[in-house]
């Protein structure tokens, strides 16, 4: 029996509560055409969420930019022996021969377009599995409403377009999720399934490893809904610390193998992240914007689950169920919180969406409530799409922004490409991860030296090594850099003392200044070339 009201199910006898996996199981219709039409609802939201994904259009981002070049050097060491200039690990926040190899394969045959494909098949991988495990928990109708407010979220549909190494970590952790939900039933030791994709998650995106504890709750919570007693209760807490644990000893393991370098990257990007000065306000506000939502929605959701086995007189107090569906509605906190304790901005769209997935799971049972209630009244269809008509529309408002965060590069690139000729020789760009990525391809790509503002090191001709400003004054002075690149935009006071040496030279003429816009309004990109 199920209950109409939150689609949890409702035991059949004292002390005998119907497990989740057969109960899941029991309501697949059997033939095709059933099966077909019970996935229906599921199949719409994934058509409509890569339609919406699909119609973002930018140039590549600095951080695509970026993982691709990684990729691509990394291949270059794996296949030529070619030895890296720059030591990835030690500022990535991921593996670099994870995420960027297997992009840069798959961008190096068939460009940038490609790579994102790829993100909008994991994300439609996370939908799909977040689908099985909320029907597994809550029923069809919480799945239905599970699927709407993950996969029409703004980051969900922006990660759908975009090449980072924060969208296999969606897919792998909604696996895992999946995994944790079918073994809750099962031996203690099937837990460790779940270590697999939990580790690679948390090794291809270091932020990921915010949400193990969430994981680890969900070990407990999601077995633990038989009757209670002292003896399963210590067991479903040795399923969740064993499934922790392994995680721990695994991750542990893999950086002692991969050396200092590793470790450094996961401190300077993750545990030991320099503090920001982003505004406080700023990081709230987009918090509550991307994952007000999914938080209100899990809240109710977690209040309906209490209300179900609070009427039930059999177990008045089997809290299990509670709390795990209260855990997956809070698991949207732990990325603003950790961006607000950082003071940073910065991939905040990205790392929260791993908390949108979960929490999505727990809003479902929300939904599920007036679904079935339109069910009943024959308005469902009209209910369904209301609901995801509204979510759709904010959706697409947001990641449209989120895709406007960067200015377009075409008229950039095409610029550079002509002023270089066959390329070769030292160039200076503010985000020069971009440039350096379009214009790898020129005849002479691979001897393209580029360097960016946030930090140069430069040996004058006396031999002394000077770094900051002085480092690109003296460059300057030198004709060191063929072209230049400056849009006083992510580092203005820098490029301030940069451009001044470079109206007063006479080594260096304004070849180019070409107009860009984002969301943050117009700029333009000065161009400038040496004079031999």
């Amino acid at each position: 029996m199920t209950d109409t009201q939150t689609g949890v199910a409702q035991p059949t006898a004292p002390h005998q509560r119907e497990p989740l996996e057969p109960r899941s199981r029991r309501l697949l219709p059997h033939s095709w055409h059933e099966q077909l039409r019970s996935l229906l609802p599921l199949l719409l939201i994934l058509a409509v969420q890569a339609a919406l994904s699909l119609s973002l259009a930018n140039t590549a981002f600095a951080d695509e930019a970026l993982v691709l070049f990684t990729g691509h050097q990394e291949i270059d060491g794996l296949v030529h022996g070619a030895a890296n200039a720059s030591d990835f690990a030690t500022y990535f926040s991921g593996e670099p021969f994870l995420y960027p190899l297997f992009a840069a394969a798959v961008g190096g045959h068939f460009g940038l377009g490609a790579v994102r494909l790829l993100s909008l098949v994991f994300m439609l991988g996370a939908t799909t599995l977040l689908w099985s495990s909320t029907r597994a928990l809550f029923g069809r109708s919480a799945a239905i409403g599970a699927c709407v407010v993950f996969g029409f979220a703004g980051p969900t549909l922006f990660l759908g377009h975009f090449a980072i190494y924060d969208v296999p970590a969606v897919f792998l952790f909604a696996a895992s999720l999946r995994i944790l939900i079918a073994t809750a039933r099962r031996s203690l030791w099937t837990v460790l399934f779940a270590v697999p994709t939990t580790v690679l998650a948390i090794a291809t995106s270091y932020a990921a490893a915010l949400y193990l504890p969430v994981l680890a709750l969900v070990a407990i919570f999601s077995a633990a809904t038989d009757a209670p007693g002292r003896d399963r209760q210590l067991r479903h807490l040795a399923r969740g610390l064993l499934f922790a644990g392994a995680v721990v000893v695994l991750i542990g393991g893999w950086l002692a193998l991969l050396g200092p370098s590793y470790r450094q990257g996961l401190e300077t990007t993750t545990t030991n992240r320099l503090v920001g000065s982003d505004n406080l306000d700023t990081i709230l506000s987009d918090s509550i914007e991307w994952g007000i939502a999914a938080l209100v929605l899990g809240l109710i959701g977690a209040i309906a689950v209490a209300r179900r086995h609070r009427a039930d007189p059999c177990d008045p107090h089997h809290v299990a169920p509670v709390l795990l569906t209260l855990t997956l509605a809070l698991s949207v906190l732990p990325a603003p919180a950790y961006q607000l304790h950082i003071h940073t901005l910065q991939s905040l769209q990205k790392h929260i969406d791993i908390g949108l997935l979960f929490a999505a799971a727990a809003a479902g049972v929300a939904i599920s409530i007036p679904l079935r209630a339109a069910l009943r009244a024959r308005t469902c269809y009209g209910v369904v799409a209301v609901t995801a008509l509204v979510l759709a529309a904010v959706g697409a408002e947001q990641s449209g922004e989120l895709f406007s965060y960067w200015p377009n590069s075409t008229a950039l690139v095409t610029a550079l490409k002509q002023a270089m000729g066959n390329g070769g020789g030292h160039y200076l760009a503010e985000a020069s991860t971009v440039p350096q990525y379009y214009t790898a391809g020129l005849p002479n790509g691979a001897s393209n030296d580029w360097e960016n503002t946030y930090f140069f090191g430069y040996e004058n001709a006396a031999g002394k090594y000077v770094t900051g400003p002085k480092a690109y004054q003296q460059a300057i002075a030198d004709h060191y850099f063929k072209l230049i690149v400056l849009s006083y935009s992510v580092t203005p006071a820098l490029d301030h003392e940069i451009d001044t040496p470079l109206k007063q030279h006479n080594g260096y003429r304004l070849i180019d200044v070409i107009p860009t816009s984002d969301v943050f309004g117009k700029s333009d990109f000065d161009v400038w070339e040496a004079v031999n």
